[in-house]
């Protein structure tokens, strides 16, 4: 597993970030505590996701990629937030057969997302 984000990825990221500041309007402690509310939750609902895969629980799986979907769309992880949305299509159209995999690049993803996360939080407290 590469637990590091690309270049790429790390660019899409800051700018979803920096959307993330202009919508709270320069308020970075409303960014800092959008951030925190993200790094809080979301472990929660990946072990939902993972009990839910694991258990073949559809109605499990589809709430938490709704909820990760979101999540990750309001950091700016869009290609995170699209892994969750094509999870829940899937299985709101029973077609499970992928559901693994997708599960796995959002459980990898995350991990790569979650270090940036807490590094740009630092970054934004510092503005406030």
């Amino acid at each position: 597993m590469n637990n590091q984000l690309s270049k790429q990825e790390l660019e899409q990221y800051w700018e979803g970030l920096k959307l993330l500041i202009d919508l709270a309007e320069g308020d970075y402690s409303m960014v800092a505590a959008t951030i925190d509310d993200v790094l809080e939750h979301t472990p929660t609902t990946l072990q939902e996701l993972r009990e839910g895969l694991a258990e073949a629980k559809s109605s499990k799986v589809q709430l938490a990629a709704h909820s990760l979907k979101s999540s990750m769309m309001l950091v700016g992880a869009d290609d995170l937030s699209s892994l969750c949305q094509q999870l829940e299509s899937d299985v709101r159209q029973n077609q499970l057969s992928d559901a693994s995999t997708l599960g796995d690049h959002i459980f990898e993803k995350y991990g790569c997302l979650q270090g940036a996360l807490l590094e740009w939080k630092k970054c934004v407290e510092g503005q406030g």
